[in-house]
């Protein structure tokens, strides 16, 4: 069973004006800071996990290219000023879907 601990904005975008979104409300947001060492010294990343819902699992899609933000938001903007929006927003790709994600 999930803790709802957050609301998520999808931000898909497109080429023809402002981005498509999809809001979820309720989802578990994990994040965690994973680090290793290689050849090249320690490494650093910043993971997050989202945990959504199962009954929002006909009702959005999701892609490797959208990005995900905390929160509920609305984006008008296009090109480069949404790109600064999102990364003001801290907005984060999604990277990897999960065996038990929306397809």
């Amino acid at each position: 069973m999930i803790e709802p601990n957050a609301d998520i904005t999808i931000v898909h975008l497109n080429d023809e004006g402002p981005p498509d979104t999809d809001h979820i409300y309720g989802v578990d947001w994990q994040g965690e800071r994973k680090t290793g060492v290689t050849d090249n010294g320690l490494q650093a990343a910043d993971v997050i996990t989202i945990f959504i819902p199962k009954s929002r699992k006909d009702t959005i899609t999701m892609q490797k290219t959208d990005f995900v933000v905390r929160g509920i938001k609305t984006y008008n903007e296009t090109g480069k000023a949404l790109r600064r929006a999102l990364e003001k927003d801290q907005a984060c790709m999604i990277g990897m879907l999960g065996p038990m994600t929306l397809p």
